[in-house]
């Protein structure tokens, strides 16, 4: 191997990074490592927060994709939450991404079995994002498998009521699109009446 340990490797990488902060493959070797379990905690920790510096307002999508293996291989379920969090505040002008945060922190939960916890962070994707993507799906059905594991499985049609509340109607749409929205429209004989999927 070309450097006796991580941390030369780290610190070249870091040098070359902070003078071109767009080079896509070393922030690539960073996810890499984090993935082979070759990053410290709180190596993750530090080079989650300089990739949200460099390149989080910049290349939001990019960053999302390198913090996913930083973030979600910090086994420790409360400081995973909490870098997380930091990466939400940097994300929150972008549904899609804000939402694929809270989805993370919400199976960080469950896998700790914090399942509790794991269903908040689910149903605020469909309170905040019911009308911003498909995304709101799979958190309705996750909030749904976790009510039915709490023993709680009579509250899951109030949800499915309460997201459908949420969600607005496509306006001057094709029923095409409405069938590929949130909002899905079934022709019926005593006319159309629409639910969400």
């Amino acid at each position: 191997m070309l450097f006796r340990s991580s941390d030369q490797c780290l610190k070249l990488l870091e040098a070359g990074l902070r003078r071109c902060v767009g080079f896509a493959p070393g922030w690539q070797v960073i996810a890499e490592m984090a993935e082979a379990e070759q990053l410290s905690l709180d190596q993750k920790i530090r080079w989650s927060g300089l990739l949200l510096k460099f390149c989080g307002r910049k290349y939001p999508d990019f960053a999302f994709d390198v913090l996913r293996p930083l973030i979600g291989t910090i086994r420790d379920v409360d400081e995973q939450i909490s870098t997380w969090s930091n990466a939400f505040k940097i994300f929150q002008h972008r549904s899609d991404l804000s939402a694929s945060v809270l989805m993370a922190q919400g199976e960080a939960w469950e896998a700790a079995g914090r399942l509790k916890k794991a269903g908040e962070c689910y149903r605020r994707v469909v309170q905040r994002y019911a009308n911003a993507g498909p995304f709101v799906i799979n958190a309705l059905q996750n909030s749904e498998r976790i009510l039915v594991a709490l023993g709680m499985a009579d509250r899951v049609i109030a949800l499915y009521r309460s997201a459908w509340g949420l969600v607005d109607k496509p306006k001057d749409a094709f029923s095409e699109f409405r069938k590929q929205s949130n909002w899905r429209s079934e022709e019926r004989r005593e006319g159309t009446e629409c639910r969400p999927r």
